[in-house]
C-alpha cells in the first residue's frame, strides 16, 4: 500500500492510522512523512506500533517531506537512494515467494 498523507498527517493522523489498519497491508509506503523523524522518531515509532508494521525506515529530505516505509516482515536490507533534496528508499524482504525489493 502507498499513501500520501499530506504534510505529515497533522490532526488527521488518528484517522489515517484507522484507515490503514482497516486495509491491513503487509508493506506500507508513506509520502510526506513530515516530522516522523522528530524527537528520536517519536511519530514513526507510534505510527509503526499502532498500524502493526513494526519494521520501518525513513528517507529524509532537506525540506522535511520525507518518505517512510513500514513492513510486517523484517528488512533484509534498507538503503536511502537519494538523500537530501529528494527522498527515495529501497528495502529488501524475504517472502514466501523469495527475495522482494520494494
Amino acid at each position: 500500500m502507498t499513501y500520501n498523507i499530506l504534510d505529515g498527517g497533522g490532526s488527521r493522523l488518528d484517522l489515517i492510522i484507522s484507515g490503514i489498519k482497516k486495509e491491513s497491508p503487509d508493506v506500507l509506503v508513506i509520502n510526506e512523512a513530515n516530522c516522523f523523524r522528530d524527537n528520536n522518531d517519536k511519530v514513526a515509532t507510534r505510527f509503526s506500533l499502532e498500524i502493526g508494521l513494526r519494521n520501518y525506515a525513513v528517507a529524509p529530505t532537506e525540506w522535511g517531506y520525507d518518505v517512510a516505509i513500514f513492513s510486517k516482515i523484517p528488512f533484509r536490507k534498507s538503503e536511502v537512494l537519494m538523500p537530501n533534496k529528494r527522498a527515495a528508499i529501497t528495502v529488501e524482504i524475504n517472502s514466501e515467494f523469495g527475495l522482494i525489493s520494494i
